[in-house]
């Protein structure tokens, strides 16, 4: 066989790349937690760029370095973080192998919430003819489940109940993020 010609190293495709990828979609889940959450990426690469290479989280819309710590390495345009944020507002951006970064992509994380519910218990007295008395648990957290209310630590359904002896009466409840107080 015979070949001849020039021959050189081709140039990379990301030295061709002069476009930044796109964010479409950042999403946390909607439901209350007592954990930090994940923050679920959308994002794509031009056509012909050099591919995605990694996400970052920010609490500034600032563009980041390439070199800052806290990029996450990934080249899937769906993503999952593995780091997980408390409550607050956070800029997502994306870079491609050829170092092009995205505008950040703003997202608001409301539902963490670490705390116990507290509550009180309130004696209706019922009237001095009446064989019981009726307590009742109050909290002032809003986030309690309607489910959340226990006497006995095991069936949470009923904040009220009404007793007939003297005593000392817990009322437990949940909250919507799964936290337990007394």
């Amino acid at each position: 066989f015979y070949v001849s010609g020039k021959y050189g190293q081709e140039e990379s495709n990301t030295t061709k790349d002069s476009i930044a990828p796109i964010i479409d979609k950042v999403s946390v889940d909607a439901k209350w937690s007592n954990k930090n959450k994940n923050i679920d990426i959308a994002a794509r690469d031009n056509s012909t760029g050099s591919g995605l290479a990694g996400y970052i989280v920010k609490t500034e819309n600032k563009t980041p370095t390439l070199t800052e710590t806290g990029w996450e390495a990934s080249t899937s345009s769906k993503y999952t973080t593995v780091n997980s944020y408390d409550n607050g507002t956070y800029y997502v951006f994306a870079k491609d192998n050829a170092g092009n970064i995205s505008e950040g992509r703003k997202i608001v994380i409301e539902k963490v919430d670490k705390e116990a519910p507290t509550c009180t218990i309130r004696i209706n007295p019922n009237g001095t003819a009446a064989p019981y008395k009726t307590l009742s648990i109050i909290s002032n957290d809003t986030n309690i489940d309607l489910d959340g209310y226990s006497w006995d630590h095991t069936n949470y359904t009923e904040d009220v109940v009404k007793v007939t002896e003297n005593g000392s009466y817990t009322g437990h409840l949940t909250d919507l993020a799964g936290n337990k107080g007394s």
